[in-house]
């Protein structure tokens, strides 16, 4: 024996209810760096190309103002290259490569 349509419905409802804000596991902006990409990417319209380059395929959501908000304007969909350009990866690394390297005297 299944589940009617009556059931499905009313189950259907109160998902519906729970989703958001509404569920009371909501954390809103205070919720994890994981979290926040996994609601960006499916909140925000993917294009073809890369934002800052138009020219590779997009690829990653790269957050612009380094405030990990939930404000959809504050996030791009860019290509890898342009993501870690613009995250200044390299620099980043070489500092804190440099900041473990120990004197050899």
């Amino acid at each position: 024996m299944g589940i009617s349509d009556k059931q499905k419905a009313h189950i259907k409802k109160l998902n519906a209810n729970q989703k958001g804000e509404n569920n009371r596991y909501w954390k809103g902006d205070k919720a994890s760096y994981k979290a926040i990409h996994q609601w960006v990417r499916s909140h925000l319209s993917k294009p073809e190309f890369c934002t800052k380059c138009n020219i590779n395929p997009s690829r990653e959501v790269a957050n612009i103002d380094g405030k990990y908000s939930r404000d959809l304007t504050t996030w791009a969909w860019m290509c890898r290259s342009c993501h870690l350009r613009m995250d200044n990866v390299a620099t980043k690394a070489w500092i804190t490569k440099k900041g473990r390297i120990q004197p050899s005297d």
